[in-house]
């Protein structure tokens, strides 16, 4: 068993004393047995019923403030022990121990061990030492120090606040998948995901699917500049990076003018005009209105404004197109005469 002990007045003050004087440290050198059954008080310097003393005992320091021993009897007496004591080498009580129930019930011909911890506010790692006629030492185990640790059941793993038992693999694989269980669909949201964390070596690999993502979860800056795809990404067709509305605009404008030019003319059979599309009726179009069509309407005479701020469109009412191989002839306006037979 584990048992926090009670420091002793005269334990504190051996050590107070030892610091003190520059003779640290001072050692724990014996535990005695006894059979008195109380409740300790700090002024104690024996144990109140003494039947045993044993120096089979090992340990040091197993982290801030804590000294941990192991003591060991493998002689054929039978007994049971209500009260223990942890002595100095100059025979000072430093710590005691004491309750109502066996704290250790050994029979002829067994083994005891007891593990005590003590908790020592003002003292040091190196402050104090274990020394004994044994080399046996069961500490337990910490960041620092080789020793028992206990396992941890699957149901502490997954709550993940037990600091001072063991993960086993069975454990952990049953946590990971609890965990694996908890995204759901739309559990993804915009709060969970740190900016720059879509890259797209993730994309690639499958890890952010569609259905994991809650709707709008994924914003510009939650995205890798490195995963946007810019223009030439997207003409070559082959990356699986995200394609913004800026460089889609882009893209579909550049595709528009491929297909079909600014300044084309098309015939419609309908009563309005489509979007995108101006009746040519010669009305007056501002430059901050359409200033790419403004300008390519500025290079012919018939359509040039008074001012570069506009230009005029041609006027096809009662009028057909006719085509020409002339440079110079194109939008040209021609007045109606008799065929040349």
């Amino acid at each position: 068993m584990a048992s926090k002990m009670l420091v002793t007045n005269a334990g504190l003050a051996a050590l107070v004393n030892a610091q003190q004087s520059g003779t640290l440290p001072i050692t724990l050198s014996s535990v005695q047995f006894g059979s008195g059954k109380y409740t300790p008080t700090a002024d104690q310097t024996q144990l109140q019923s003494s039947f045993k003393t044993l120096n089979t005992i090992a340990g040091g320091a197993i982290g801030d403030n804590v000294i941990h021993i192991t003591v060991s009897d493998v002689s054929e007496d039978d007994y049971d022990v209500y009260e223990f004591g942890v002595f100095t080498s100059d025979n000072v009580l430093f710590a005691v121990y004491s309750q109502d129930t066996p704290i250790i019930s050994k029979a002829a011909g067994s083994q005891a061990l007891l593990a005590i911890d003590i908790v020592v506010a003002d003292a040091g790692e190196t402050d104090i030492t274990v020394s004994g006629g044994t080399t046996f030492a069961n500490p337990p185990a910490t960041t620092d120090t080789a020793g028992v640790v206990k396992l941890a059941t699957a149901a502490e793993t997954k709550t993940g606040t037990e600091a001072s038992k063991s993960v086993t693999p069975a454990g952990l694989n049953e946590a990971l998948k609890e965990a694996a269980a908890k995204l759901n669909d739309k559990s993804i949201t915009t709060a969970k995901l740190a900016d720059g964390a879509v890259t797209e070596p993730k994309l690639a690999d499958g890890a952010v699917t569609e259905p994991k993502l809650a709707d709008g979860a994924v914003g510009y800056a939650k995205i890798k500049s490195s995963a946007l795809a810019s223009k030439e990404d997207l003409e070559a067709g082959t990356s699986n990076k995200i394609v913004s509305a800026s460089v889609l605009k882009q893209r579909l404008d550049d595709l528009s003018q491929i297909l079909c030019p600014r300044g084309s003319c098309q015939c419609f059979l309908r009563k309005e005009a489509p979007e995108g599309w101006l009746v040519m009726d010669g009305s007056r179009i501002d430059h901050d209105d359409a200033p790419e069509l403004v300008e390519l309407l500025w290079g012919f005479d018939l359509t040039k404004g008074d001012s570069s701020t506009y230009a005029v469109l041609p006027d096809m009412n009662g009028r057909v197109f006719q085509g020409t191989t002339t440079v110079a002839d194109v939008c040209k306006a021609l007045e109606a005469q008799l065929p040349n037979i």
